[in-house]
This record gives C-alpha cells, structure tokens and sequence, in this order.
C-alpha cells in the first residue's frame, strides 16, 4: 500500500457488522421477554387470588432448599421455572446443584408448591433432595 492509498479503519463497522449486531440485539431482547416470568400472560398471573406473589414464593422455596440441604444448594435463574394458579406457585428448580457431606455436588430438579399469602408464605410440598 502506498501512502496515499486509504487503509481500512478498524474502528469502523460494515453494514454487514450492523445488521448481525441488530440481529443479536433482537434475539437478547426475546429471550429476556420470554425468559423473565409469565407477568404478560393474562391466563396465568404473577400471583394467587389469595394474593401470594411469585417473588415471595421463591424466597420461601429458596430458605427451604437451604434448610433441606444444609451442604449448599444452587440453581440458576434461567432454569427455574414458575406456574401460578388460584391458590398455589409452584416453582420448579431445574439442574439445582446440591452439595453433599462427601463435599461433592449432584445435579437434582426440585419442585416446591407454596400457599398462603405473601405476608404468611407456607410450604404446601417440596421435592426431597437426596
């Protein structure tokens, strides 16, 4: 190249970079619309007729699976799934690690049911952990 000739600036963006970062940017957005809750599902709400809200229910399922397995217990929040009906959230952590006495971890998916409201949350069922 001689010193008149323009070299490519690696700062810029082709229209080809552009468009795949639009696509990127869509396909983020869809997945944290589908994957953040059912709040936009009119047919299953975020919460109970009894007023038990789904944030609430995860806090007593997670205090629960702590007690229940006092080795550890993790999950992520990508794998955790939530139904909502008239009197029950049922909260389904998938792929939970949970630690054992041996200091090692099994892989377990759990399903805990709760009740009540969100001032008196209770445990209607909760999956053993072995």
């Amino acid at each position: 190249m001689s010193n008149n000739e323009e070299r490519p600036s690696a700062n810029k963006m082709t229209p080809g970079a552009w468009g795949a970062a639009i696509v990127f940017a869509v396909i983020i957005v869809l997945i944290m619309n589908f994957c953040s809750g059912n709040s936009d599902n009119p047919e299953q709400p975020n919460a109970t007729k009894a007023g038990l809200t789904g944030a609430t229910a995860l806090v007593a399922c997670k205090k629960k699976a702590n007690v229940e397995a006092p080795y550890g217990f993790d999950y992520k929040t990508m794998n955790t799934d939530m139904t909502t009906t008239d009197d029950k959230i049922t909260i389904v952590f998938n792929d939970a690690e949970v630690g054992t006495a041996m200091g090692g971890q099994l892989t377990q998916t759990i399903r805990c049911d709760v009740g009540g409201t969100d001032d008196a949350p209770s445990i209607i069922s909760f999956g053993a952990i072995s």
